[in-house]
């Protein structure tokens, strides 16, 4: 006989407070799984938008270069910025 019940692996949902969520960028659950739904659709798009939201010293030429095989990624090449300010 098992003594587990199904409420033992629910992952508890804690939702951050109105106050919090009114002044956040992404205000529900909802809004960050569509985001990142367009993430994994619209890669370029998605990722265009949101380097835009940033002060660029020079706007990058290439968006993403990706080699699997070996395991090398870079994003914005030919950028230029200072996110820190």
């Amino acid at each position: 006989m098992s003594t587990s019940s199904s409420h033992e692996h629910e992952v508890p949902v804690y939702p951050p407070p109105a106050e919090f969520s009114a002044k956040a960028h992404v205000g529900s659950l909802d809004e960050y799984r569509a985001l990142y739904q367009r993430s994994i659709d619209d890669p370029e798009g998605f990722w265009t938008e949101q380097a835009e939201k940033l002060k660029w010293f020079e706007k990058w030429n290439t968006l993403r270069e990706w080699d699997y095989h070996r395991a090398e990624i870079r994003w914005f090449l030919g950028g230029k910025l200072n996110a820190c300010y």
